[in-house]
């Protein structure tokens, strides 16, 4: 919904500058459209990426996680636990986000992912097909490891 919209204003905006450069025939329109487009496609593809809910796959040996510009992944075999925490960045004060932590064997957290974007029932069923135990409530705060 999001692309459609972005390349409806785009396309808008060039039938706009067309329109003027046909109808004053000053070529100076027509370098408008290109300046626009070299500016608005970029900015437009960057927005896109932003607003894409994250993608959460595995294929059986590694589990695959992709959110905006960030891919990240872990052999299902270094797997230990999908741990339900809320989630801080590393050296952050705050509560954390109620996030689906994916930790190794050792209890290091290498992803998470907000809770928002998938549902308890989704995910249980993800990590029973990856034999990976899911643990806690939402209630412990996660920063570099989860509890024990």
């Amino acid at each position: 919904m999001v692309m459609v919209a972005l390349g409806a204003g785009t396309a808008l905006v060039v039938v706009l500058f067309a329109v003027l450069a046909l109808a004053t025939g000053q070529a100076i329109w027509w370098l408008a459209v290109v300046i626009y487009l070299v500016l608005s496609l970029p900015a437009d593809w960057v927005l896109w990426r932003a607003v894409q809910p994250p993608v959460l796959k595995s294929d059986g040996t590694t589990v695959n996680y992709k959110s905006g510009f960030r891919s990240l992944s872990i052999a299902v075999a270094d797997l230990g636990v999908v741990y339900l925490g809320r989630y801080a960045v590393r050296g952050g004060y705050s509560a954390g986000v109620k996030s689906y932590v994916f930790a190794g064997q050792d209890g290091k957290v290498t992803f998470a992912t907000p809770a928002m974007w998938f549902r308890d029932e989704d995910m249980q069923a993800f990590a029973e097909r990856l034999n990976v135990p899911m643990r806690g409530d939402f209630s412990q705060r996660v920063t570099n490891s989860v509890p024990a």
